[in-house]
């Protein structure tokens, strides 16, 4: 029994180590009274070092803070009552903003769940998982300027201009 209980173990972790060696999300484990990861996964640094730790910065609680742009702080502070006031296993997702060393935003999307409770049913620690979607923000950003810029014109123009998509008029 007790080899078949370990091979499971060294299974399960090898399952757990492969999906996480496998997806491009950064992965972490933050404790919410020590204030700083208590987990990160292994690739941390490379997908933030360049943006972050460039300057010696450490991520800890109050770096993290401090990069959040002023705007999105609130969304990603309330992911703890948030948490708070659901049952376990509810993902809190948010999409925020942080700013580099060199001023340059960067957009993240988090997906944070409760990892740990305490006796008293406290949240003591959190899990989550997020991607870098810069790239799919600036393109959305671009794809939203452009149309702007096509309505604008549109809407100015002294001749009538009609598009039609084959079902109907677009404008």
């Amino acid at each position: 029994m007790r080899k078949l209980t370990e091979e499971t173990l060294r299974d399960n972790e090898h399952f757990l180590q492969t999906i996480t060696d496998s997806t491009p999300s950064f992965l972490y484990i933050y404790d919410l009274h020590e204030q700083r990861n208590s987990w990160v996964k292994p690739t941390h640094r490379q997908i933030f070092g360049s943006i972050f730790y460039k300057d010696g910065s450490s991520l800890d609680f109050q770096d993290i803070i401090n990069r959040i742009h002023p705007d999105d702080r609130e969304l990603l502070l309330g992911s703890i009552p948030f948490l708070r006031n659901n049952p376990d296993g509810t993902v809190y997702s948010i999409e925020f903003r942080m700013i580099d060393s060199d001023g340059k935003v960067h957009w993240f999307e988090d997906k944070i769940s409760v990892f740990e409770r305490n006796e008293n049913g406290e949240i003591t620690k959190i899990i989550g998982a997020g991607l870098d979607i810069t790239a799919r923000k600036r393109a959305e950003i671009a794809e939203q300027e452009s149309k702007a810029q096509l309505l604008s014109v549109l809407n100015n123009s002294p001749l009538q201009i009609w598009a039609f998509d084959g079902e109907k008029y677009i404008f």
